[in-house]
Protein backbone atom coordinates (compact mmCIF):
# COMPACT_ATOMS: atom_id res chain seq x y z
CA UNK A 1 0.00 0.00 0.00
CA UNK A 2 1.08 3.25 -0.51
CA UNK A 3 2.15 5.55 2.29
CA UNK A 4 0.88 8.74 2.91
CA UNK A 5 1.90 11.34 5.61
CA UNK A 6 0.63 14.55 7.00
CA UNK A 7 3.13 17.29 6.81
CA UNK A 8 4.75 17.22 10.20
CA UNK A 9 8.29 18.58 11.36
CA UNK A 10 8.74 15.42 13.75
CA UNK A 11 11.10 13.54 12.61
CA UNK A 12 12.72 15.61 9.71
CA UNK A 13 16.46 14.82 8.83
CA UNK A 14 18.29 18.25 8.74
CA UNK A 15 19.66 19.22 5.27
CA UNK A 16 21.66 22.45 6.45
CA UNK A 17 25.00 20.88 5.65
CA UNK A 18 24.04 20.72 2.13
CA UNK A 19 22.84 24.35 1.79
CA UNK A 20 25.96 25.89 2.67
CA UNK A 21 27.42 27.70 0.41
CA UNK A 22 24.72 26.91 -1.58
CA UNK A 23 23.67 29.77 -3.90
CA UNK A 24 19.85 30.78 -3.57
CA UNK A 25 18.03 29.55 -6.14
CA UNK A 26 17.34 32.28 -8.67
CA UNK A 27 13.87 33.40 -8.97
CA UNK A 28 12.20 32.15 -12.13
CA UNK A 29 8.70 31.55 -14.00
CA UNK A 30 10.05 27.99 -14.39
CA UNK A 31 7.98 25.71 -11.81
CA UNK A 32 9.30 22.28 -12.50
CA UNK A 33 13.43 21.98 -12.25
CA UNK A 34 15.65 18.80 -12.89
CA UNK A 35 18.03 18.87 -9.73
CA UNK A 36 21.24 17.08 -9.48
CA UNK A 37 24.46 17.09 -6.95
CA UNK A 38 25.21 20.41 -7.85
CA UNK A 39 21.83 22.23 -8.14
CA UNK A 40 20.87 20.32 -4.88
CA UNK A 41 22.19 23.18 -2.48
CA UNK A 42 20.60 25.89 -4.34
CA UNK A 43 16.66 24.16 -4.29
CA UNK A 44 17.12 23.69 -0.56
CA UNK A 45 18.09 26.69 0.19
CA UNK A 46 14.80 27.82 -2.31
CA UNK A 47 12.46 25.88 0.71
CA UNK A 48 13.06 28.85 2.99
CA UNK A 49 11.01 30.90 0.65
CA UNK A 50 8.88 28.53 -1.02
CA UNK A 51 7.81 25.32 -0.06
CA UNK A 52 9.63 22.66 -2.77
CA UNK A 53 8.62 18.98 -3.49
CA UNK A 54 11.43 16.85 -4.33
CA UNK A 55 9.91 13.46 -6.86
CA UNK A 56 12.53 11.21 -6.68
CA UNK A 57 12.57 8.85 -9.15
CA UNK A 58 14.58 5.61 -10.04
CA UNK A 59 15.43 6.83 -13.61
CA UNK A 60 13.85 9.53 -15.96
CA UNK A 61 11.42 11.19 -13.64
CA UNK A 62 9.03 12.49 -16.62
CA UNK A 63 8.10 8.73 -17.41
CA UNK A 64 6.44 8.35 -14.19
CA UNK A 65 2.47 8.87 -13.92
CA UNK A 66 2.12 10.87 -10.76
CA UNK A 67 5.53 13.12 -11.77
CA UNK A 68 3.24 14.57 -14.50
CA UNK A 69 -0.13 14.78 -11.79
CA UNK A 70 2.30 16.83 -9.77
CA UNK A 71 3.53 18.86 -12.67
CA UNK A 72 -0.37 19.77 -13.26
CA UNK A 73 -1.10 20.13 -9.40
CA UNK A 74 2.17 22.62 -8.66
CA UNK A 75 1.41 24.47 -12.10
CA UNK A 76 -2.06 25.07 -11.01
CA UNK A 77 -0.58 26.83 -7.55
CA UNK A 78 0.81 29.66 -9.50
CA UNK A 79 4.01 29.65 -8.10
CA UNK A 80 3.37 29.38 -4.49
CA UNK A 81 5.14 25.76 -4.65
CA UNK A 82 8.35 24.40 -6.71
CA UNK A 83 8.54 20.71 -8.13
CA UNK A 84 12.15 19.45 -8.10
CA UNK A 85 12.36 16.35 -10.22
CA UNK A 86 15.66 13.65 -8.93
CA UNK A 87 16.76 10.90 -11.12
CA UNK A 88 18.32 8.52 -8.10
CA UNK A 89 19.51 6.50 -10.06
CA UNK A 90 22.01 8.73 -11.83
CA UNK A 91 22.18 11.10 -8.30
CA UNK A 92 22.30 8.51 -5.21
CA UNK A 93 24.22 11.09 -3.01
CA UNK A 94 20.52 13.59 -2.97
CA UNK A 95 18.40 10.24 -2.13
CA UNK A 96 21.01 9.32 0.81
CA UNK A 97 20.16 12.54 2.06
CA UNK A 98 16.56 12.31 2.45
CA UNK A 99 17.78 8.57 3.95
CA UNK A 100 15.01 7.62 1.20
CA UNK A 101 14.57 3.87 1.43
CA UNK A 102 11.41 3.43 -1.65
CA UNK A 103 11.59 4.67 -4.96
CA UNK A 104 9.60 6.35 -6.40
CA UNK A 105 9.50 8.69 -3.09
CA UNK A 106 7.98 12.50 -2.87
CA UNK A 107 9.11 14.75 -0.48
CA UNK A 108 8.63 18.54 0.89
CA UNK A 109 10.81 20.67 1.96
CA UNK A 110 9.72 23.54 3.94
CA UNK A 111 12.57 25.79 5.40
CA UNK A 112 15.13 23.61 4.76
CA UNK A 113 13.29 20.38 6.28
CA UNK A 114 12.12 17.59 4.78
CA UNK A 115 8.74 15.98 5.30
CA UNK A 116 7.78 12.45 3.63
CA UNK A 117 4.81 12.63 1.47
CA UNK A 118 4.39 9.43 -0.85
CA UNK A 119 5.78 6.62 -1.37
CA UNK A 120 5.02 4.80 -4.85
CA UNK A 121 3.98 6.10 -8.02
CA UNK A 122 0.34 7.58 -6.37
CA UNK A 123 -2.68 9.11 -8.08
CA UNK A 124 -3.53 12.76 -8.67
CA UNK A 125 -6.83 12.53 -6.31
CA UNK A 126 -3.97 11.33 -3.27
CA UNK A 127 -1.81 14.23 -3.92
CA UNK A 128 -3.65 17.22 -4.57
CA UNK A 129 -5.49 17.31 -0.91
CA UNK A 130 -1.47 16.80 0.97
CA UNK A 131 -0.03 19.78 -1.32
CA UNK A 132 -2.73 21.86 0.34
CA UNK A 133 -1.71 20.72 3.80
CA UNK A 134 2.18 20.80 2.61
CA UNK A 135 0.64 25.37 1.90
CA UNK A 136 -0.75 25.42 5.19
CA UNK A 137 1.91 23.88 7.25
CA UNK A 138 4.76 26.55 4.97
CA UNK A 139 2.84 29.53 5.54
CA UNK A 140 2.51 28.75 9.38
CA UNK A 141 6.61 28.84 9.20
CA UNK A 142 6.10 31.85 6.87
CA UNK A 143 7.42 29.92 4.01
CA UNK A 144 4.78 31.84 1.46
CA UNK A 145 6.87 33.65 -1.40
CA UNK A 146 5.11 33.08 -4.53
CA UNK A 147 7.14 32.61 -7.49
CA UNK A 148 6.62 35.16 -10.23
CA UNK A 149 5.34 33.79 -13.23
CA UNK A 150 5.73 35.43 -17.05
CA UNK A 151 3.71 36.25 -19.26
CA UNK A 152 4.95 33.40 -21.41
CA UNK A 153 3.96 30.85 -18.80
CA UNK A 154 0.66 32.84 -18.92
CA UNK A 155 0.40 32.54 -22.86
CA UNK A 156 0.42 28.66 -22.82
CA UNK A 157 -2.84 28.85 -20.53
CA UNK A 158 -4.55 30.30 -23.53
CA UNK A 159 -7.52 28.17 -25.33
CA UNK A 160 -5.62 25.82 -27.45
CA UNK A 161 -6.86 25.33 -31.00
CA UNK A 162 -9.48 22.05 -31.09
CA UNK A 163 -7.91 18.51 -33.18
CA UNK A 164 -11.16 17.31 -35.46
CA UNK A 165 -11.63 14.80 -33.23
CA UNK A 166 -11.75 17.37 -30.33
CA UNK A 167 -14.39 19.66 -32.15
CA UNK A 168 -16.92 16.97 -33.39
CA UNK A 169 -16.82 16.07 -29.56
CA UNK A 170 -17.15 19.20 -28.45
CA UNK A 171 -20.29 20.18 -31.44
CA UNK A 172 -21.67 16.94 -29.78
CA UNK A 173 -21.80 18.22 -26.65
CA UNK A 174 -22.69 21.17 -27.71
CA UNK A 175 -25.37 19.99 -29.36
CA UNK A 176 -26.84 18.54 -26.27
CA UNK A 177 -26.04 14.76 -27.60
CA UNK A 178 -24.36 13.69 -23.88
CA UNK A 179 -24.27 9.83 -25.19
CA UNK A 180 -22.40 10.95 -28.10
CA UNK A 181 -20.25 13.25 -26.91
CA UNK A 182 -19.03 10.76 -24.11
CA UNK A 183 -18.19 8.39 -26.68
CA UNK A 184 -16.47 10.54 -29.04
CA UNK A 185 -14.55 11.70 -26.12
CA UNK A 186 -13.72 8.81 -24.83
CA UNK A 187 -11.88 7.20 -27.81
CA UNK A 188 -9.76 10.38 -28.08
CA UNK A 189 -8.66 9.16 -24.02
CA UNK A 190 -8.11 5.66 -25.55
CA UNK A 191 -5.53 6.66 -27.70
CA UNK A 192 -4.09 9.72 -26.08
CA UNK A 193 -5.01 9.45 -22.11
CA UNK A 194 -3.37 13.00 -21.17
CA UNK A 195 -5.68 14.38 -23.71
CA UNK A 196 -6.70 17.06 -21.03
CA UNK A 197 -9.63 18.67 -23.62
CA UNK A 198 -11.01 15.87 -23.66
CA UNK A 199 -10.87 14.63 -20.47
CA UNK A 200 -12.85 17.97 -19.05
CA UNK A 201 -15.21 17.41 -21.84
CA UNK A 202 -15.80 13.83 -20.99
CA UNK A 203 -16.71 14.89 -17.60
CA UNK A 204 -19.01 17.22 -18.71
CA UNK A 205 -20.61 14.78 -20.74
CA UNK A 206 -21.03 12.64 -18.47
CA UNK A 207 -22.31 15.12 -16.03
CA UNK A 208 -24.99 16.08 -19.17
CA UNK A 209 -25.89 12.20 -19.25
CA UNK A 210 -26.57 11.58 -16.10
CA UNK A 211 -28.97 14.91 -15.56
CA UNK A 212 -30.54 13.79 -18.49
CA UNK A 213 -31.42 10.06 -17.16
CA UNK A 214 -32.95 11.58 -13.57
CA UNK A 215 -32.82 10.25 -10.42
CA UNK A 216 -30.64 7.06 -9.82
CA UNK A 217 -31.92 5.62 -7.06
CA UNK A 218 -33.13 5.89 -3.20
CA UNK A 219 -30.43 5.10 -1.14
CA UNK A 220 -28.63 8.29 1.01
CA UNK A 221 -25.14 8.65 -1.43
CA UNK A 222 -27.89 8.25 -4.72
CA UNK A 223 -30.00 10.96 -3.72
CA UNK A 224 -26.59 13.15 -3.16
CA UNK A 225 -24.58 12.16 -6.04
CA UNK A 226 -28.17 13.02 -7.69
CA UNK A 227 -28.49 16.43 -5.65
CA UNK A 228 -25.22 17.58 -6.17
CA UNK A 229 -25.27 17.20 -9.96
CA UNK A 230 -27.98 19.51 -10.14
CA UNK A 231 -26.71 21.93 -7.99
CA UNK A 232 -23.67 21.86 -10.10
CA UNK A 233 -26.03 22.46 -13.37
CA UNK A 234 -27.71 25.21 -11.15
CA UNK A 235 -24.38 26.87 -10.84
CA UNK A 236 -24.61 26.00 -7.25
CA UNK A 237 -20.87 25.02 -6.74
CA UNK A 238 -20.89 25.31 -3.07
CA UNK A 239 -24.24 23.52 -2.12
CA UNK A 240 -23.08 20.84 -4.75
CA UNK A 241 -19.94 20.76 -2.48
CA UNK A 242 -21.56 20.88 0.87
CA UNK A 243 -23.73 17.70 -0.33
CA UNK A 244 -21.14 15.64 -1.45
CA UNK A 245 -19.04 16.72 1.78
CA UNK A 246 -22.03 15.70 4.35
CA UNK A 247 -20.08 13.81 7.17
CA UNK A 248 -22.87 11.59 7.60
CA UNK A 249 -22.29 10.03 4.28
CA UNK A 250 -18.52 9.26 4.49
CA UNK A 251 -19.89 7.18 7.91
CA UNK A 252 -20.36 4.44 5.20
CA UNK A 253 -17.75 2.76 4.35
CA UNK A 254 -18.84 1.65 0.47
CA UNK A 255 -19.78 5.09 -0.38
CA UNK A 256 -16.82 6.38 0.22
CA UNK A 257 -14.93 5.93 -3.19
CA UNK A 258 -18.16 6.95 -5.10
CA UNK A 259 -17.98 10.06 -3.22
CA UNK A 260 -14.49 10.86 -3.57
CA UNK A 261 -14.76 9.72 -7.32
CA UNK A 262 -16.90 12.14 -8.21
CA UNK A 263 -15.50 15.36 -5.64
CA UNK A 264 -12.77 14.68 -7.63
CA UNK A 265 -14.46 14.85 -11.04
CA UNK A 266 -16.22 18.00 -10.30
CA UNK A 267 -13.08 19.71 -8.80
CA UNK A 268 -11.45 18.88 -12.12
CA UNK A 269 -14.07 20.53 -14.10
CA UNK A 270 -14.24 23.61 -11.51
CA UNK A 271 -10.49 24.17 -11.82
CA UNK A 272 -7.64 23.26 -9.41
CA UNK A 273 -6.74 26.66 -8.26
CA UNK A 274 -10.22 27.65 -7.14
CA UNK A 275 -10.37 28.81 -4.26
CA UNK A 276 -13.68 26.85 -3.38
CA UNK A 277 -11.85 24.10 -4.84
CA UNK A 278 -9.12 24.36 -2.35
CA UNK A 279 -11.63 24.69 0.87
CA UNK A 280 -13.49 21.93 -0.46
CA UNK A 281 -9.91 19.62 -0.90
CA UNK A 282 -8.96 20.74 2.87
CA UNK A 283 -12.78 19.13 3.80
CA UNK A 284 -11.96 16.52 1.91
CA UNK A 285 -8.76 15.80 3.31
CA UNK A 286 -9.93 15.76 7.39
CA UNK A 287 -12.79 13.26 5.88
CA UNK A 288 -10.48 10.59 4.52
CA UNK A 289 -7.36 10.85 7.03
Amino acid sequence: MTDQHVPSEHGAVRLDEFSSGGAAASTSSLLRISVDEQTFPAAVERSRRTPVIFALTAGEPTSFAHVEALTRLVDGYRGRLLLALVDASAHPQIAQAFRVQVLPTTIAVIAGQPVPLFEGDVSEAQIAPVLDQVLQVAAQQGVNEVIPVDDANAADDAEPALTPQQQEAEDALTAGDAERAEQLYQAILNDSPRDEIAGQGLLQAQLLRRLGEGSHGDTPLEQALDSADRHWAAGEVQQAFDTLLAPALWSDDDARAALQKRLIDLFDLAGPTEPIVIDARRRLANLLF
